[in-house]
C-alpha cells in the first residue's frame, strides 16, 4: 500500500518531511515505525503550518486511515503466519499416526529383504492388454519379469518374492522396476510408485509435516499418493 504525503500548500519544507515518511512505507520498515514516523511528522506539520494556508483536513483524514489500513495488515498478517504455524504442529503430531504405516509416492525403488516380499504401484492412464513389470538389480541387470497385476485405468499393486527368472533367490539390497504396457500393439506410458515404510515424521523450514520413508527419503504428504 503507498501512502501519499501531506503536503501543505504553500510550506515545501513540510511537504519534504512528509515525504520521509512515504519513503520508509517503501523502504520495509515495520507497521509501527512508519505508524510514529507519521505521526511525528503530522504533528510537526500542524505546528508550524501557515495559519492563512492550513493543510486540507481531508487529506490528512486520508493518510490517517492508510496508516491504520497499514497497521491492521500487519497484524492480520501476524496472525495469519501464527495460524500457520499452529495448523503445521497439529499436523505433525497427526501424522506420528501414519509411522509403521506403508505410503506409495512416485519413485521405482524396491528395498528387498530376505524371507519378506516387496512391491509397489503402478499408474496407467487407460486401460491394456498387456505388459509386464521388469526388475533388476543394483547393477542395472534384469533379474525378474512379472505379469501386469492389473489392466485397468488407474492405480494397481505388485508384490514381488525376490524369485529371479532363472528360479533363484535374490539377495537383499536396492532393486529398481519399469513397467511395460501395452494396448493394441502400442506402447502405453505408465507411472510408478514407490513403496516406504513410515519409519518417523519430522517438520521441514516452513512447519509443515515430512514423513521419512527410510531409503525413498524423506516426502511431503503432498507426494503421497495412497497410504497403506
Amino acid at each position: 500500500m503507498s501512502i501519499s504525503t501531506l503536503a501543505p500548500a504553500g510550506n515545501p519544507g513540510l511537504a519534504t518531511a512528509a515525504g520521509t515518511a512515504a519513503s520508509a512505507a517503501g523502504s520495509g520498515s515495520s507497521a509501527a515505525q512508519i505508524q510514529n514516523q507519521f505521526l511525528t511528522l503530522l504533528v510537526a506539520q500542524m505546528k508550524n503550518q501557515d495559519p492563512m494556508n492550513p493543510m486540507d483536513s481531508s487529506q490528512m483524514t486520508s493518510q490517517l486511515a492508510q496508516i491504520s489500513s497499514v497497521q491492521g495488515i500487519q497484524n492480520l498478517n501476524t496472525s495469519i503466519t501464527s495460524l500457520l504455524g499452529q495448523i503445521g504442529s497439529l499436523q505433525t503430531l497427526d501424522s506420528t499416526n501414519l509411522v509403521g504405516h506403508t505410503a506409495l509416492v512416485a519413485g521405482d525403488g524396491l528395498d528387498f529383504s530376505n524371507g519378506s516380499a516387496t512391491g509397489g504401484g503402478y499408474q496407467l492412464p487407460s486401460a491394456v492388454d498387456g505388459g509386464s513389470i521388469t526388475i533388476r538389480n543394483a547393477s542395472g541387470l534384469v533379474v525378474a519379469q512379472l505379469p501386469l497385476t492389473g489392466t485397468g485405468a488407474g492405480m494397481s499393486l505388485f508384490s514381488w518374492n525376490g524369485t529371479q527368472s532363472d528360479g533363484s533367490q535374490a539377495r537383499p539390497g536396492q532393486y529398481t522396476f519399469s513397467v511395460q504396457a501395452t494396448s493394441g500393439g502400442q506402447a502405453v506410458s505408465a507411472s510408478t510408485l514407490a513403496a516406504g515404510v513410515v519409519q518417523g515424521v519430522q517438520q521441514n523450514a516452513n512447519g509443515q509435516p515430512q514423513l521419512n520413508l527410510g531409503s525413498l527419503g524423506v516426502k511431503s504428504l503432498s507426494d503421497v499418493v495412497q497410504m497403506m
